[in-house]
């Protein structure tokens, strides 16, 4: 638990935001473990464009629709975006 919450955790996300204030190419994102599959299914399809627009790449969020993303993610690859999971 200290090395996911203690110190060891906030001078690691105090040292990502420094990264990208002082280098505006460093870019990092918190996401879900469903985002994150999400991310390599459409790092494995080819998929080059910004991070939000893959974020339900297949698997969506089935939940309560206040707890979704403020902005609803585009349409990357129209094959792999039909997809539901089984």
């Amino acid at each position: 638990m200290p090395a996911l919450l203690g110190e060891p955790a906030v001078r690691f996300h105090e040292g990502l935001a420094r990264l990208a204030a002082e280098n505006s190419n460093f870019r990092f994102h918190y996401v879900t473990a469903r985002e994150m599959y999400n991310l390599v299914l459409a790092a494995e399809a080819g998929w080059k464009g910004p991070v939000d627009a893959v974020r339900n790449f297949r698997l969506t969020w089935k939940g309560d629709a206040s707890a979704r993303p403020a902005a609803e993610a585009a349409e990357p690859l129209a094959a792999a975006t039909s997809c539901t999971p089984a």
